[in-house]
């Protein structure tokens, strides 16, 4: 009878130490997965919105545009985001602030950061007025500067703010876009905005460090940008474009498909694979397409 109960207890301190066993197993496993950093290219038409999410903590690159908002902010919503930590603002065209408004309204919003550039239009003087009316803090930056935009993850500037002339001699919004290369560990992506070939250059005679893991494409694909000189420094293994599905423009262009496909980088786009969603843990990345 004793031998039994001995059995007995030891049966379930055995039980006991296997249920902390799995307990502990699983919550360094969602430790692990919690610590990567995940970075979602929304498949918001022809407009430009990109998700940062590593430690429980959330950024956005840009917004897209006014007509997506509403997908905007389901999209945040499903992903459980309630604070955004910052929000980089490239440059102030209406498919990369048009969200601005929701972001603002139904999001907690810590620190803003744009190229101080101003225009009349009214994008972006709804977006002036949503900063003031939600006392949000702004911070225009400039090249060489480090935006420390999420936990253990560094965006180093490497653009202007200044706004660089087209080959045409017109003030050219595109090229005052924020640009620069993201930093985790081992893994880089760089982003480009709408910077067109004259900032890549630009870019490119600050003679920093450039070459990145991964590209965003600038411009939408556009044939004004990702010019030669800029994808060999850059020489990324895999490039994203975020474009809409048969746009007016029809980006993304042919010549820079080809450029890319060139350069041996694999091509994903937004209007054909939806959702771009990239994991990495600073040394492996793992790109996964979200097809809606």
């Amino acid at each position: 009878m004793r031998g039994h109960r001995v059995r007995k207890a030891a049966g379930c301190i055995f039980v006991l130490l296997l249920f902390v066993f799995i307990i502990c197993l699983t919550g360094c496993h969602f430790g692990r997965n919690d610590s990567k950093l995940s970075i979602h290219v929304l498949a918001i038409g022809q407009g430009d919105a990109i998700l940062l999410q590593r430690e429980g903590e959330f950024a956005l690159i840009d917004t897209g545009d006014i007509e997506h908002r509403a997908v905007l902010k389901q999209y945040l919503s499903d992903r459980g985001v309630h604070t955004l930590r910052a929000v980089m603002i490239t440059h102030p065209h209406a498919d990369h602030l048009g969200g601005m408004y929701t972001v603002c309204k139904d999001f907690r919003v810590q620190q803003v950061y744009d190229n101080g550039v101003t225009t009349g239009e009214n994008s972006y003087l709804e977006y002036q007025k949503e900063m003031q009316r939600h006392w949000i803090p702004r911070q225009t930056v400039h090249a060489g500067e480090d935006i420390d935009i999420l936990p253990g993850v560094i965006f180093h500037v490497l653009s202007d703010a200044k706004s660089v002339e087209s080959t045409e001699g017109k003030r050219n919004l595109n090229n005052t876009s924020l640009a620069g290369r993201l930093e985790y560990g081992r893994f880089s992506m760089f982003f480009t905005g709408d910077a067109e070939k004259e900032e890549e250059l630009a870019m490119l005679q600050r003679k920093e460090p450039v070459r990145s893991t991964l590209l965003k494409v600038g411009h939408h694909g556009s044939r004004t940008s990702t010019c030669a000189q800029f994808l060999r420094a850059v020489r990324p293994k895999a490039a994203i474009i975020s474009a809409g599905p048969g746009n007016s423009y029809h980006l993304p262009h042919e010549v820079t498909i080809h450029k890319l496909k060139k350069a041996g980088s694999r091509i994903f786009r937004t209007d054909r694979d939806g959702t771009v969603c990239i994991i990495t843990d600073g040394n492996r990345v793992n790109i996964i397409r979200e097809i809606q």
